[in-house]
């Protein structure tokens, strides 16, 4: 076959990618594997299995992720990151992501001011907060930033965004809300793309000025691929259906108008006069002029709609398809495939490594090695004359409803068994209902939805109006989030799951290939006996495996990595749950849910807030929307706030129930476990004003026969006059472990209070390099001098601390680790490298089990 060799050197170019990587971390392995494999063919193989020219571009790939990885020269940006302020001059490489409060620039260095200008190379991000937005693609900005590295929460389960963005080529991120630091010195970038962004703002204008401010957002997220103004209730909602993706421009979008304009070519096309058809059949086919004219549109909606990256590379994709048409070549899919891929990853090596890439091209690679017939793959040219004919004798209803319908779903069921485990593995989701929506929602969306915005969008634009038919484009627009709102409210449609192995992900993906394959060998009787049910197996294992909770053996204390915040996480023995506030309104959904998920956890037993300020509850009305919350415990005050209000919400949602605390509750039992509340006292005798000093101060106790066991300190955010008073209550202080009190403050932590307190084990919970210099250096040095051991979170990550009865039946410490512990580091030549690669080893196949 042809395309053989094609198809062959693109998947080596992508191995020779991920071994890359992969050498870092497994060096010694990989190069055993690799000489076990060559060894194989020398003796065993009976035909060649590696071919020189897969084995070069291999290579090539594999030395091209070594170059890049190199340590940062100093005309690279990323040496500067977390380094404090530098001067900086730069240019907006793409269109600006408008948000409500702030807007996004992607930029690239030019040079960087030190006594004199010197080029600087490298890409990042620039965050301007506040309604002014007085920048465009093109313009040199010469600004005052500090880069750093993006948020990220060390947790298990957490996407880790910043090692993703390095891992992807980006040299950091800046946010800055005085004006005063930005310079525009210059304008500059191709006057095509000016002008298309600009009829983007011309457009996004006049969408906001004719409909609601919904269904605005809406239009413009489907048509321009700007979500940003979207409200976070509708974007979970088109998650929970599983229709996420139509909320940005995608291959999906830019697939459905391209077949609609080849489509609607075609057909007016063999309708033209006879003697211009005749003529123009005599340089090319109907088929071949209807893909130069989709290539055309196709090429005008990418910039329209941002010309970004992942929209450029399913533009890519298109015009390499299109263009095997329009040349009379064997139009196949595979061959297209192979080619983009190829072209995408010359360019840009690290598109490997971006989630969009990943998850695309595994739904397209899906698609059309699991589709059979000729909507998909065809053979050799196309005779119009000969497909009308086939046409006019086929039965419409079987043509046109049962054909194309039967099309639709084995599209969507190829394309959900290639993303599936991989959308589990990063974003632990699953919607079963989304197999249902898509077969509804994509072509609606695609050939009614997009067609009729982007129809309404020119049209406002060439004639510098508002939208045409306002009123009639609302009622279809709420039509349509109506039965989206339909599929997201089914039972259990958006459900979440731990995420399955990476080991189970390579085997899962080999079989699947491997056994589409088989098709194309008339392996058909084979490939049902044993790769259907064989895959079909490795989905119940992901399910299974991320629906799976074994509680633990006593209490699991987990202090989670939620930046500038608060979140304590407990199991106990029992299968009950506790969560002692949720961090801040990311660090909720990005930090804190994604570890529960991992966890297997279902419920939230009880939900404590420790007093309501946004970095310790911010992130609870969330939570609350996608747990289940049995009991919500506070101290009562402030319930009419901005901050407690949407969590009484949820909680009335949610159904559960709401308890005050004070110290004059009795103990409440859980499990063998006792918890007391130490402050603050009733309402009739509460003195303290300060927020922070009314925090609910709680001691977990799980007794030992006749001895203390394990006991755990929550102090929330109390400081110097919190402390005094728990001391002169003489409240039972003294604890095995301490949740250090308002993230290691100056004001918190006095020496009467950590005598009083005697902990040893200390956490602390705060943010990387975060303003207010948490935790403080004589906070430290006074936890020190007392003997106690510190962990905190923005070094080391979650803290897990793992207990379990001795054979006396008294509760220790089983084991203390942190994310840090558990995280693959990568190879330092200096050190043993045997050492570090069975370390590595290790973690990567335990990580999971902790």
């Amino acid at each position: 076959m042809a395309e053989r060799p094609l198809v062959s050197v693109s998947l080596a170019f992508v191995a020779g990618l991920l071994l890359g990587e992969a050498f870092f971390y497994f060096p010694l392995t990989l190069i055993g594997l690799t000489l076990i494999l060559l060894l194989f063919e020398i003796l065993y193989a009976r035909r060649t299995l590696l071919s020189f020219p897969c084995l070069f571009v291999a290579a090539v790939a594999f030395l091209f992720i070594q170059w890049t990885a190199k340590p940062p020269l100093p005309d690279d940006l990323r040496a500067y990151v977390d380094r404090g302020p530098i001067r900086i001059l730069a240019k907006i490489t793409e269109a600006p992501r408008p948000n409500p409060s702030h807007t996004a620039f992607q930029m690239e260095g030019i040079a960087r001011f030190a006594e004199a200008w010197r080029p600087v190379k490298g890409s990042f991000q620039v965050t301007l907060w506040g309604e002014t937005r007085p920048y465009r693609y093109g313009d040199r900005l010469d600004l005052v930033i500090s880069l750093r590295r993006p948020t990220q929460y060390q947790n298990l389960g957490s996407l880790q965004y910043a090692d993703y963005r390095e891992r992807t080529g980006s040299s950091g991120v800046a946010h800055l809300s005085d004006l005063s630091r930005v310079n525009k010195v210059g304008e500059g970038g191709h006057p095509i793309l000016i002008m298309f962004f600009r009829w983007r703002e011309d457009i996004q204008m006049r969408l906001r000025s004719t409909l609601s401010p919904q269904t605005a957002a809406l239009v413009s997220a489907f048509v321009l691929g700007e979500p940003g103004h979207l409200s976070d209730e509708v974007r979970e909602t088109f998650a929970a259906a599983g229709v996420a993706h139509l909320l940005a421009v995608s291959g999906a979008h830019l697939a459905f108008v391209s077949l609609l304009v080849f489509g609607l070519s075609r057909w007016l096309i063999l309708r033209l006069p006879a003697k211009i058809l005749l003529r123009i059949s005599l340089w090319k086919l109907p088929s071949q002029w209807a893909a130069g004219v989709t290539g055309g549109a196709a090429f005008f909606y990418t910039l329209l709609a941002g010309a970004h990256l992942g929209t450029l590379r399913a533009l890519t994709m298109i015009l390499i398809y299109l263009f095997s048409i329009w040349i009379g070549r064997r139009r196949d899919a595979k061959i297209s495939l192979s080619i983009a891929a190829l072209l995408i990853l010359i360019v840009q090596p690290r598109a490997i490594f971006e989630i969009s890439f990943q998850l695309s091209f595994l739904a397209v690679a899906a698609m059309i090695l699991i589709l059979e017939g000729g909507e998909i793959e065809g053979g050799g040219e196309s005779d119009d004359s000969n497909l009308d004919a086939l046409e006019a004798k086929t039965p419409f209803f079987k043509k046109q409803i049962i054909g194309r319908a039967q099309l639709l779903f084995r599209s969507t069921l190829a394309a959900t068994l290639g993303t599936a485990p991989l959308t589990l593995f990063y974003f632990h989701q699953f919607s079963w209902s989304g197999l249902i929506a898509n077969l509804i929602l994509l072509p609606l969306a695609g050939w009614v939805m997009v067609p009729i915005g982007l129809l309404s969008a020119l049209a406002a634009l060439i004639f510098k109006s508002g939208l045409p038919f306002p009123v009639a484009q609302e009622g279809l627009w709420s039509f349509f989030t109506k039965i989206i709102a339909f599929f997201a409210e089914l039972p259990a449609a958006d459900v979440h799951f731990a995420s399955p192995p990476i080991l189970s992900l390579v085997i899962y993906y080999v079989v699947l290939f491997y056994g589409i394959g088989l098709k194309n060998q008339g392996n058909e009787q084979k490939r049902r006996r044993w790769v259907y049910p064989l895959i079909g197996g490795f989905f119940l294992f992901f399910l299974g495996w991320g629906g799976l909770r074994i509680p633990p053996e006593g209490p699991r204390f987990t202090f989670l990595d939620v930046g500038q915040g608060d979140a304590s996480f407990i199991e106990f023995s029992n299968g009950k749950t506790m969560l002692v506030d949720g961090g801040g309104k990311q660090a909720g959904k990005l930090g804190v849910a994604p570890y529960l998920w991992e966890r297997g956890i279902r419920t939230i037993d009880y939900l404590v807030v420790s007093h309501p300020q946004a970095d310790h509850v911010g992130g609870l009305p969330y939570l609350m929307r996608r747990f289940k919350v049995k009991e919500l415990w506070s101290t009562g005050r402030d319930q009419n706030g901005s901050v407690f209000r949407p969590i009484l919400q949820a909680l009335a949602a949610n159904k559960g129930r709401h308890r005050i605390l004070s110290s004059e509750r009795p103990e409440i039992k859980i499990d063998d476990c006792r918890l007391k509340v130490l402050h603050p006292s009733g309402e009739g005798r509460m003195r303290v004003e300060n927020k922070n000093n009314r925090s609910l101060v709680l001691r977990l106790s799980c007794p030992g026969q006749g001895r203390e066991g394990i006991s755990l300190l929550f102090t929330g955010d109390i400081e110097a006059e919190g402390e005094a008073a728990l001391m002169a209550a003489s409240a039972p202080l003294r604890s095995t472990i301490l949740k250090v009190p308002h993230h290691g403050s100056r004001s918190s932590s006095g020496r009467d209070f950590i005598s009083a307190v005697s902990p040893d084990i200390a956490t602390i919970s705060a943010g990387r390099n975060n303003g207010y210099r948490h935790p403080h250096p004589e906070v430290i040095a006074a936890y020190d001098s007392h003997g106690t051991r510190i962990y905190r979170t923005d070094h080391v990550g979650a803290i897990v601390i793992e207990t379990a009865k001795d054979k006396n039946g008294n509760p220790s410490i089983k084991r203390l680790w942190s994310y840090r512990d558990r995280k693959v580091q990568g190879i330092r030549w200096d050190r043993s490298v045997l050492t570090q690669e069975w370390g590595n080893i290790e973690k990567f196949f335990t990580l999971s089990l902790l």
